[in-house]
């Protein structure tokens, strides 16, 4: 697994690292879903937090730390399951560099340890070298690189992950990247 280290603050390259990535957009507009608050924190531990607001496209914006010139980043979600852990969402995570965007595959959970003000939110990335060569197969992933694998469009992300990451999504120490 592979944390998400402010989205707005470090661009494509520092995501790239074994990451799933898509060229298109893998949440439909049908299944957009928003967390039970407007304002949210998303981390990936305590010292790595940004904030979060609802946008009327129901996409949260991801505000960058205000001594970084990024822009906002729009994070879109989808209900994915429900464990012992809680509800998981599906995050979808543009990423433009140049004149590119890319989708980079997030899931995340309700984390009341992150609560400070804000509702909390773990946001995490599943790392592309965590599947099986099967899995690889039957869902068309292909590697690109060391490091980062890329979605087919027809690929149905959130499938995926309910098959080969459960038990993951299950453990409270893959999240925080101890597996």
């Amino acid at each position: 697994m592979r944390n998400l280290v402010s989205v707005a603050a470090i661009g494509l390259a520092g995501l790239l690292s074994a990451c799933f990535m898509s060229e298109t957009p893998f949440v439909p507009d049908a299944d957009l879903v928003s967390l039970p608050d407007e304002n949210v924190r998303f981390c990936t531990d305590e010292d790595d937090c940004a904030d979060a607001s609802l946008a009327e496209d129901g996409s949260y914006i991801l505000m960058p730390p205000p001594e970084e010139d990024d822009a906002p980043v729009p994070i879109r979600l989808a209900a994915l399951t429900q464990n012992d852990l809680g509800r998981i969402w599906l995050a979808e995570i543009p990423i433009e560099e140049d004149d590119e965007t890319v989708y980079t595959v997030g899931v995340v959970r309700r984390a009341p340890e992150f609560d400070t003000g804000l509702p909390g939110y773990e946001i995490a990335l599943p790392d592309c070298h965590e599947f099986t060569p099967e899995e690889a197969e039957a869902y068309g992933i292909e590697k690109i690189d060391k490091g980062t694998c890329h979605v087919p469009a027809s690929m149905p992300v959130a499938e995926f992950l309910r098959a080969a990451y459960a038990e993951r999504l299950n453990d409270p120490e893959w999240w925080v990247g101890e597996d």
